[in-house]
């Protein structure tokens, strides 16, 4: 029996999320016919006696051939917490949290007087041993960014919207915000989404886990379940025990390597002429940022072509002008023409556009720099 209302519960609630459905309920007041037969309820086949909040017993009854049961009665004999919110005439059943019953403390044993002992021989100071590398301090990740790349399957190009966090510096709060609007499958409307972090539980090295409440089109959808938060680099994920929800962003991390000459950039094409792209651009800098290469390939639906720089012209600290040919399965589209690199600064996560003469604007991410 407990099983199967717990399962009743969960697949409701459930099947509301996923599907973004919502069900409409009659308000007001309606004469119903009820019947009262002694109606027992058993639990795992002990019987319980339903009670309301103020402890006044609740008898179960029919309407309609529908048998109907105190819901908190029940809850509550379930082993769950039941929580009405007048504002949305909501009624929540959510687990229980447990809180750990301290152990006791044994009593001290008498420690026996010290005898007197030679005073010791100095020892050498110990030699400084080098410290080991460690990730950024969490107060580092505190930025804001609109480079959301997923969340719960929708493609990056189906995502607006920004991610904020922010840290103390004790590194034990933070302010984590995540509000998306989600094209619904090409269908022309939207789903507003929000994710707020309630509660920082522990944090690591990696990243932290705490209670997040996550929201769709203004509406509490779920309360404080459990997620972590992983950080590699400027790669920020999210992933929630309950429910499956999947967030991946690029944060604008400030590494101390950064003030180095950017040698390196490793390019993820993402936009042709408007139109969605893959593939990966190498561009590589000498050590003094003269004669750099470029070359790649880029796929649009089926179409494969393959760009490469002839000659670079000037390299500043913001654009790259040069002359640069594509060719499509081999043969030209463009030879020699002129063209630029522009936003050269970009940071890891940000983009690129490449503009050439005869041939439409490329977008490309920056997903990995070199020093």
């Amino acid at each position: 029996m407990k099983q199967n209302i717990k399962s009743l519960v969960s697949g409701i609630m459930i099947g509301t999320v996923l599907t973004g459905g919502i069900t409409f309920a009659k308000t007001g007041a309606e004469a119903l016919e009820a019947y009262y037969s002694n109606i027992k309820i058993y639990i795992n086949g002990t019987e319980i006696e339903p009670k309301d909040v103020n402890g006044n017993t609740v008898e179960p009854f029919i309407v309609n051939g529908t048998t109907y049961l105190p819901v908190r009665a029940v809850g509550e004999a379930l082993d769950k917490e039941v929580r009405w919110d007048g504002s949305t005439n909501s009624v929540y059943l959510t687990d229980k949290k447990e809180i750990p019953q301290p152990t006791a403390t044994p009593m001290p044993t008498a420690t026996p007087a010290p005898t007197c002992t030679p005073a010791p021989t100095a020892t050498p100071a110990p030699t400084a041993t080098p410290k080991p590398t460690e990730k950024p301090a969490l107060t580092q990740y505190s930025y804001t960014t609109k480079q959301i790349l997923q969340i719960s399957g929708y493609k990056e190009d189906a995502i607006k919207g920004e991610l904020s966090i922010a840290w103390d510096d004790s590194e034990t709060n933070a302010i984590f915000t995540a509000n998306m609007r989600c094209n619904n499958g090409g269908l022309g409307d939207y789903i507003d989404c929000e994710i707020v972090l309630t509660e920082v539980l522990s944090t690591d090295v990696n990243g932290f886990t705490g209670y997040f409440d996550v929201s769709m089109n203004g509406k509490l959808r779920h309360n404080d379940i459990k997620g972590t938060v992983t950080l590699d680099g400027a790669k920020l994920s999210l992933h929630t025990e309950e429910y499956d929800y999947r967030l991946v962003a690029m944060l604008p991390i400030e590494e101390e390597s950064k003030t180095d000459l950017v040698t390196f950039y490793s390019l993820k094409a993402i936009k042709l002429n408007g139109e969605k792209a893959s593939g990966l651009i190498g561009l590589d800098f000498s050590e003094d940022r003269s004669n750099p290469t470029f070359s790649g390939t880029v796929t649009v639906g089926e179409v494969k072509y393959t760009l490469q720089a002839d000659e670079i012209l000037s390299v500043s600290d913001h654009q790259i002008e040069g002359t640069f040919s594509v060719f499509c399965d081999g043969e030209p589209v463009v030879t020699k023409a002129n063209g630029t690199i522009e936003d050269l600064s970009a940071p890891l996560g940000d983009v690129m556009t490449l503009s050439i003469e005869g041939f439409t604007p490329l977008t490309l991410r920056v997903v990995e720099i070199g020093y």
